[in-house]
């Protein structure tokens, strides 16, 4: 698993770390503020300093504290979720997470990730 620091400018926050799966590898993105699927095959990354770079892969999961969007495989909508925790995606196409201490699934496949403000309950 590769693994980069986004360039950020000291900005004090609660952190939120990205996995991207490719072709060849997982790559672990940390202080990510924002990820969007932007095509199928490229994943648009903000860090907290508003610096956006568009990265190889597809969205796979995330540590932390996260605001989730999924892109469902049964339906043509977008599911969301706030105060997920830890969100993965299974080898069944499902998204499994945790939310208010309950563990959860979701058909289909990550569409979005933002870090869940400390504020935000």
């Amino acid at each position: 698993m590769k693994s980069r620091k986004l360039r950020l400018r000291g900005t004090k926050h609660q952190e939120m770390t990205i996995l991207l799966k490719t072709d060849e590898d997982v790559e672990k993105l940390t202080d990510v503020a924002d990820a969007v699927q932007a095509t199928e095959e490229k994943v648009q990354v903000v860090g907290f300093d508003s610096e956006s770079e568009l990265v190889d892969g597809w969205l796979f999961g995330a540590y932390g504290r996260v605001k989730l969007w999924v892109d469902s495989t049964l339906s043509d909508e977008v599911a969301k979720y706030e105060g997920v925790t830890n969100p993965m995606t299974h080898p069944d196409n499902r998204v499994w997470f945790d939310n208010d201490s309950r563990r959860l699934t979701q058909h289909g496949r990550i569409a979005r990730l933002k870090m869940q403000n400390i504020d935000d309950n």
